[in-house]
């Protein structure tokens, strides 16, 4: 059974295009202290910066519940964040004062969608969705029990990933655990291991969308070992990006406009990893007017002949 859906936005309802539909909110507030937001999100992700702590992913379909990125635990019942029935808490879900980043991203065709699903044990089932395109990255996690975060990427349709580790293009080759095909209305599951009968799931889907009045892309790029890196057009000038290097072993990176405030942009945290926020230039990127470029000769980012996927979040107003 796939839990029902409320209509999705399109892009630019509310009056606020981008800066409706994604924040990143930087807090030094104690725990359960409320936290102003832009809007009601849909998903937060939450990370502590200056000390090692999990990473805690909030979405309104599981209520008071949250995930960790960089593990494979199931999920864990908490008091901040959304209530049982979904609604909105606008209070920290981590931290004591010790800096933390909220990432919000709201439901909306384009852009972002959450999908509840209970697993019937049927290979090949098709899960259907809400965006209206085609997405650009499928992350999903198994709720009721241990297991990986598996991620399908448009650049990457022969093998799946895990965002909680950061293994390279041949481990992450596993047909156990694998999305097989993703379309503008659906998501095809390769096996059981992801559609247990019985067990519960929760998907996060991002779009991919390159016509001009787009917010989020998801693509490749082929590193070239220089200081200063290959160009990557978008069109428009990104405030959050994710990058993962597949043809070595590496963390996946994500930099944002609102920590680091100039380029290079180098404020990394890792999905993969509970370690606090770095800034040692290993992942240094600059955020361009059209699109962005790695700023050092690091594996991370730009080793050469190494190829990278990514996920751009388009600059708003604010």
């Amino acid at each position: 059974m796939i839990s029902p859906k409320k209509k999705l936005l399109m892009v630019g309802q509310g009056g606020g295009g981008i800066d409706s539909l994604f924040a990143t909110t930087l807090t030094s507030a104690t725990t359960g202290t409320a936290v102003p937001l832009r809007f009601a999100p849909d998903l937060d992700w939450h990370k502590r910066r200056s000390a090692a702590s999990d990473h805690a992913l909030l979405d309104s379909r599981r209520g008071a519940f949250t995930l960790a990125s960089n593990t494979t635990s199931a999920q864990a019942a908490t008091s901040v964040g959304y209530a049982p029935d979904g609604a909105r808490r606008s209070t920290v879900a981590l931290g004591a004062g010790t800096g933390e980043v909220i990432w919000s991203l709201r439901r909306s065709r384009r852009f972002f969608d959450v999908v509840r699903y209970i697993g019937d044990g049927t290979i090949g089932r098709k899960i259907p969705h809400s965006l209206g395109a085609e997405p650009g990255m499928i992350a999903v996690k198994r709720l009721d029990a241990d297991g990986a975060w598996s991620v399908l990427h448009r650049s990457l349709n022969e093998a799946a990933r895990y965002l909680d580790l950061s293994s390279g293009a041949a481990a992450g080759n596993n047909n156990g655990n694998r999305i097989e095909a993703m379309s503008a209305s659906d998501f095809t599951l390769n096996n059981n291991n992801m559609n247990i009968s019985g067990a519960n799931y929760v998907a996060y889907l991002f779009a991919h969308d390159p016509s001009p009045s787009g917010i989020i892309q998801c693509g490749s790029y082929t590193g070239n070992g220089s200081s200063s890196g290959p160009s990557v057009n978008l069109g428009w000038e990104p405030q959050w990006l994710l990058a993962k290097n597949t043809t070595n072993s590496g963390d996946w990176h994500i930099l944002d406009s609102r920590r680091s405030t100039a380029n290079p942009r180098q404020a990394a945290l890792r999905p993969n990893s509970t370690a606090a926020e770095t800034s040692n230039g290993s992942q240094a990127i600059d955020f361009l007017s059209n699109g962005f470029r790695p700023a050092t000769s690091a594996l991370d980012v730009n080793g050469s002949n190494n190829q990278y996927v990514y996920m751009a979040i388009r600059k708003g107003a604010t």
